[in-house]
């Protein structure tokens, strides 16, 4: 303990040491006098002087640190509840951080507690992503030291891929559930379960969003597949790692895609709606299915959003519908198109919203 107390800095890093000395003189510890002199003639005999040098390097130092003295007349109880504080206090303060000189993470941090939903009492997952360096883990610090006095026992793990090992998921279950328990708990892994996936993704921070998505709430031979075929991806392209997400989805769920990527971005939902409930396209279900997806987004006045990328996608889609001649295609967002098609009675549908 003290070789890594030492090393980190004698207090200075992570490595803290409390002594408590039990019906022992601190005096005695420091300098090896009354029962320690005589154990140390005792380990003279069968260690080595050097091992002995170490050990009493080691005790004069914890015996000069600030510890508990506990006596036999001593109330036990009180002196616990006392370590318990010091332990907890010590450990919370390890991930504090001084937010005053980050501008804006307020906002993030306040957007993460309202999703953790404390008042609840079943379990809970946030998922925090993005690009490496743009403040995930300190994001997750700060909201852990935010939050951590509402629940029974916390742990903020860092670097998890270096730090837990377990030989499968199963004993990693039965390893949480032996330690936590009957406990309100807050976990939080660092730097997560996902390597491979950023790999093929090319860290795209879009990209990484729409395959999460597609992956929430599955199992890990779905993952498998996925991660499979978007290995056999010819070249790392958006569109060709988002057109994965797309072939996942129902006929229906494609055709509502489609429309709004080439006609309703930015447009209201009731026109589309109504459009959809004629055709039997189940709007409702569909939309839940792309919104959760994060293939489209509607914002709180009820406007269809998208991202470029997808935008792009869909229409390429419809491009290769016949890529020679558009009047063929099921969908025309070009002005200049439209017009032509007009102008020479190539048109029998055109719907004007």
């Amino acid at each position: 303990m003290v070789e890594c107390w030492k090393k980190q800095g004698k207090g200075g890093g992570r490595t803290t040491i409390l002594p408590i000395f039990y019906l022992v003189d601190p005096r005695d510890v420091r300098h090896q006098e009354g029962a320690y002199e005589e154990a140390f003639r005792r380990h003279s005999l069968k260690q080595d002087q050097q091992t002995i040098k170490q050990w009493k390097e080691a005790l004069l130092e914890v015996g000069k640190m600030k510890g508990w003295h506990v006596a036999g007349s001593d109330g036990h109880g009180a002196i616990l509840e006392q370590i318990f504080v010091k332990v907890d206090s010590l450990l919370r303060t390890n991930y504090t951080l001084l937010t005053d000189e980050l501008v804006g993470i307020d906002v993030h941090v306040n957007k993460v507690v309202q999703l953790l939903n404390l008042d609840a009492a079943s379990e809970m997952i946030v998922g925090i992503h993005g690009m490496g360096g743009i403040g995930k883990t300190t994001i997750a610090k700060t909201v852990f030291n935010k939050v951590c006095t509402h629940f029974d026992r916390c742990c903020f793990i860092e670097d998890v891929r270096e730090t837990l090992f377990v030989n499968n998921a199963s004993e990693g279950i039965h390893m949480m559930v032996d330690r936590i328990c009957k406990h309100r708990v807050l976990i939080v892994l660092d730097d997560a379960l996902a390597e491979k996936f950023l790999k093929v993704a090319a860290g795209l921070p879009l990209a990484l969003k729409v395959v999460g998505s597609l992956l929430f709430r599955t199992d890990t031979n779905f993952w498998r597949a996925k991660l499979k075929e978007l290995k056999e991806v010819p070249t790392v392209e958006v569109q060709q790692i988002l057109r994965i997400s797309y072939n996942e989805l129902t006929p229906n769920e494609k055709q509502i895609f489609l429309d709004i990527a080439c006609v309703f971005i930015g447009d209201y939902k009731e026109v589309p709606f109504y459009m959809w409930s004629s055709c039997d396209f189940n709007p409702e279900i569909g939309m839940r299915t792309l919104v959760n997806r994060s293939l489209v987004r509607i914002d709180e006045e009820g406007q269809f959003g998208m991202h470029d990328h997808l935008r792009d996608l869909g229409r390429a889609i419809v491009n290769e519908e016949d890529v020679q001649n558009p009047c063929k295609r099921s969908r025309i967002w070009s002005n200049e198109n439209a017009l032509d098609m007009l102008a020479n009675r190539e048109v029998l549908f055109v719907l004007f919203l």
